[in-house]
């Protein structure tokens, strides 16, 4: 395959796992607004045509490479959840959105990382999230104005404040990582390696935070402060930190902080409004759960699910029959799912993957993994759910199935 076939893949690829996003932010960028599938079938046409292009490459790779032994095992996975659907399908809308999506979205995803793993070309997509940074932060800089009035949306005219906040924190994760290890970025393209992009990255910090704090996302407001720690952690770590973009970062967080108190109370007020919605469940005595959007209602209901069948649980798709909603938080949702057993299983193989992710990045060369891994491994904390998370599948597939050494290299 030559290189403008290539290319070409490789957008097919990155546009798939991050469409759900991409979608409503240019929407909200062009000032449309989604009526959801029943009115509007853009959404799910544009996703049938990114899974058939995918399709097709992996027919395609699949001959020309192979799956090998772990490739074949992740599709057995994936085929098990797909059978689980269909043998013993849901009643609840949750479930049936589960087998849907996970179908649609989660099983593109995880062909796309067996390909990059199979062929050790994860390279492939990283030239493209510089673009969606871009992409991201015009749809909240063009959206502002809805968000200082207090319409806090999904930046497509729904009224969704997490969608905001993941927006946000991501397009900050992305924007940070560029700032800190942009000398370690693989295939970056060279527009984007320059001085004047270096400064448009200083200008989309402030846009990026505010966005994210105005809408009073919790998770978002953790994944931009693990996002900042961890890429300062691996660019001093791989010796090439660069200290004025240290320093320039503090000096502009300084004069914001500064600059907010004397901002109109328009303005001000979603903005220490939002600060507070992020931390409320800081308090005092700790941590309280009674200031988290009914978590601690949502987290007891499927604790108690979970305790009346502990051993199997109820099943990959019907326990939300039994709770009528997923638990937002990836390992309740297991234990409902499978119980102990399944609990067992699933937290052992995501601490091998883990512990593989943390050895492959102590090369530089991996520097990619961290922006794929922070936004799917927080929102699944607080938000979501697993089955119908392509990023997740992604990830957990890439690193399963890609071959690696000791000595920090990735085989075929």
């Amino acid at each position: 395959m030559n290189q403008k076939n290539k290319k070409l893949e490789g957008i097919v690829y990155f546009l798939n796992l991050y469409f759900g996003m991409i979608f409503f932010v240019v929407y909200g960028i062009l000032g449309l607004t989604y009526s959801g599938s029943s009115g509007d079938r853009t959404f799910i046409y544009g996703y049938m045509i990114l899974d058939v292009l995918v399709l097709i490459y992996f027919a395609f790779n699949t001959f020309r490479y192979g799956l090998g032994g772990k490739g074949i095992i992740m599709l057995l996975i994936a085929l098990f959840f797909l059978a689980v659907y269909y043998i013993a399908p849901p009643y609840s809308e949750d479930g049936i959105q589960d087998g849907r999506i996970f179908l649609a979205e989660s099983l593109p995803a995880i062909m796309i990382a067996i390909i990059l793993a199979k062929t050790n070309q994860l390279n492939m997509i990283s030239r493209y999230y510089d673009v969606l940074n871009i992409v991201l932060t015009i749809g909240l800089l063009l959206n502002f104005r809805m968000f200082t009035s207090g319409a806090i949306g999904g930046l497509a005219g729904t009224t969704n404040y997490q969608a905001l906040s993941y927006t946000a924190a991501f397009a900050f994760s992305i924007n940070v990582f560029g700032l800190f290890a942009g000398n370690f970025y693989p295939e970056r393209f060279t527009v984007f390696r320059s001085s004047a992009f270096y400064v448009v990255e200083l200008i989309f910090l402030p846009i990026q935070m505010l966005a994210c704090i105005m809408s009073g996302g919790r998770g978002g407001a953790i994944l931009i402060i693990l996002s900042f720690i961890v890429v300062l952690y691996y660019a001093n770590k791989w010796k090439k930190k660069k200290s004025r973009t240290i320093f320039t970062v503090l000096g502009i967080a300084a004069i914001g902080l500064l600059a907010l108190s004397f901002l109109p109370e328009q303005y001000s007020d979603p903005i220490f409004n939002g600060l507070n919605r992020q931390f409320s469940y800081i308090s005092n005595g700790g941590i309280d759960m009674g200031e988290t959007s009914n978590r601690d209602i949502t987290y007891g209901e499927a604790l108690d699910a979970f305790h009346e069948s502990p051993a199997f649980g109820y099943g990959i798709y019907k326990y939300a029959d039994k709770l009528g909603f997923y638990p937002h938080n990836i390992f309740l949702q297991v234990m409902v799912q499978g119980g102990v057993f399944y609990l067992i299983i699933f937290v052992t193989f995501m601490a091998v993957l883990f512990v593989k992710a943390f050895k492959m990045l102590n090369d530089s060369s991996n520097s990619l993994l961290i922006i794929i891994a922070l936004y799917p491994f927080v929102q699944l904390l607080f938000s979501g759910s697993y089955t119908r998370d392509p990023l997740f599948w992604f990830l957990v597939t890439y690193l399963f199935v890609v071959k690696y050494t000791s000595k920090s290299k990735l085989i075929a």
